[in-house]
Formats: C-alpha cells, sequence, structure tokens
C-alpha cells in the first residue's frame, strides 16, 4: 500500500534530522527533497525523481516502494508530451540516433560563442582598468620605500648613538665599582694589623698577680665543645663537657686547679681579668694553677 511522501517528513522530523544533514549524507538538493515531502515542486523527471526518493528513503531506514505512488504528481515541465520524455530518455539508453539531437541542439550552440566574447571584452576591460589603478599606487609604493631607506639611515645613525652611550654608562659605571673595591680591599689589608697587635701570644708559663682579694672567682666561657676539670681547694667539684657557647663560675678561698681538653676553646675569667688564647686547638692542657698570687700554666 502506498504512502504519501508527507509522512518522509513527519520520520525525519521524529529522528531529529534536518534538511542540511540529509543534503550532506545523501547529496540530494534541499529543493529536490522539499519536493520528495511534498513541500516544494520541481521539474525533475520522474526516472531521477523515483531514483532520489530511493536514496532519501533508504536513509530513513523505510521501503522505498511503498512511497513511489505519488511520482506522477511531480511533472518535469508545464505540459510537456509524452513524445518529448521517451525522447530524452532515448540519447541516455541508445546513443544512435544522433540526427535528431544535432538538429535541436544546432540552435542552442549558435549563442554560445557572443556570450564568451562577451566575457572576454568584459575581462579586457576590467584588466585595463585594475592596471589604470595599479600603476600609479606602484609609482606611489616606490617613492615611500625612497623616503623610508632615507629614514631608516637616520634611524641607524640614532640607534649607533645610542648604543655608544650605553656602553660608556657601562663602562663608567664598572669602572666605579672596581675603583671602590679597591678602596675596601686597601683598608681591609690595614686593618689585621692593628688587630694581630692586640691578640696576645700564647706563652708556655704564664704567672699573672691579679690584686689579692680574699677569694678567688674564676670564670669560663666556652668557643666551642670542650672537656673541663675543676678542683676547689683540694675537692672535685666538676668534670664534664661543656657545649659551645655556654659559661661556668667557681669560686674558691685558697686556689682553683684546672684541666681543659681544648685550650684555643676556653676563655678564662680570673677576679674579672680575662685571659685568652691559652693554646692551639686540640691542645690539652692540665694543672692550670690559681691562686691569689697569680694563675700558672703547667706544662
Amino acid at each position: 500500500m502506498a504512502h504519501s511522501r508527507a509522512e518522509l517528513k513527519k520520520i525525519r522530523l521524529a529522528k531529529g534530522i534536518r534538511l542540511e544533514e540529509v543534503h550532506k549524507k545523501t547529496k540530494i538538493h534541499i529543493n529536490i527533497l522539499k519536493a520528495i515531502e511534498g513541500d516544494g515542486l520541481t521539474n525533475l523527471n520522474p526516472v531521477y525523481l523515483k531514483g532520489f526518493i530511493k536514496i532519501y528513503c533508504n536513509f530513513l531506514g523505510v521501503d522505498p516502494k511503498e512511497y513511489y505512488g505519488e511520482q506522477k504528481d511531480v511533472k518535469p515541465e508545464p505540459k510537456p508530451g509524452p513524445v518529448l520524455a521517451k525522447e530524452k530518455e532515448k540519447p541516455q539508453q541508445k546513443p544512435k540516433p544522433k540526427s535528431k539531437d544535432k538538429s535541436q541542439q544546432k540552435p542552442q550552440e549558435k549563442p554560445q560563442p557572443e556570450p564568451q566574447q562577451i566575457s572576454q571584452q568584459n575581462l579586457q576591460t576590467k584588466i585595463g582598468v585594475l592596471l589604470k589603478k595599479i600603476v600609479p599606487f606602484l609609482k606611489r609604493t616606490v617613492e615611500k620605500m625612497k623616503g623610508l631607506k632615507e629614514h631608516a639611515q637616520t634611524i641607524k645613525r640614532g640607534a649607533l648613538l645610542i648604543i655608544g652611550l650605553l656602553l660608556v654608562a657601562f663602562i663608567f659605571f664598572n669602572l666605579g665599582k672596581f675603583i671602590s673595591s679597591r678602596r675596601k680591599a686597601f683598608v681591609a689589608r690595614k686593618k689585621p694589623a692593628s688587630s694581630r697587635a692586640l691578640t696576645p701570644s700564647p706563652a708556655p708559663v704564664q704567672k699573672v698577680s691579679p690584686e689579692k682579694t680574699s677569694s678567688i672567682r674564676l670564670g669560663l666561657r666556652t668557643k666551642d665543645n670542650c672537656w673541663v676539670y675543676v678542683k676547689v681547694d683540694g675537692k672535685v667539684v666538676f668534670q664534664r663537657t661543656i657545649e659551645k657557647g655556654r659559661f661556668e663560675s667557681w669560686k674558691a678561698k685558697e686556689k682553683i686547679e684546672l684541666s681543659v681538653g681544648n685550650a684555643a676553646a676556653v676563655e678564662l675569667e680570673v677576679n674579672g681579668q680575662l685571659f685568652s688564647n691559652l693554646g692551639r686547638k686540640g691542645q690539652t692542657l692540665k694543672n692550670i694553677l690559681i691562686t691569689k698570687d697569680g694563675l700558672q700554666v703547667k706544662r
């Protein structure tokens, strides 16, 4: 049973497909698709229209035979004779009868060279107009390029001048830095000489007589980790390693005996008087005797 081709549009819309998508997939013109769906008219041959209906139905997934019934509604030219349709089909199926086609084509081929000649004349005139516009434009561009060359030379000179000034400024800046660094180095060389004169050199035997007081006070500050042994008035009061930066003090009536494992790591303060640089780094000093008469280092 034949269905109306308007149902094809309903099927397409139900599937959410647009005519543009059908045109891209099937290569059928949109106007022909509208004619197949019944929304427009076309002058196509019924044979071609039948082929388009088949392609469109296969795309939608329906049987094309059910929609061939309306192909008589779509006719080619208004009031064409059936003989003309047959004559149009003959050159496709049997190319032998050519005399009738030539007689029909001759009056159509004669006017063809005329539009070609007209188009050539139009092209020549257009080319001439374009040349008239292009030639002065080219002259102007050439003149501008000449002016740009002169400007380019001035720009180059200015750029070279700027680069030269930057180089001079860079040299003066680095020269000032160099002079200031040399001054600092010269001043630094003078300072160690004066500082060396202030630090006393270690002596093998030190005997200092501080002011006699009723008691003896000993303070010990560590510059590094150091083992310390302290004996106050004959009694051992301290024997362990003191960490760097610590300060310890003791008080005696008669004497203090001191031993250290690293002579360069300690500073002594006896009744307010400072003693540093007792010996070398890592040097062990034993029997440092501190009395009211002074300090003695026995080696």
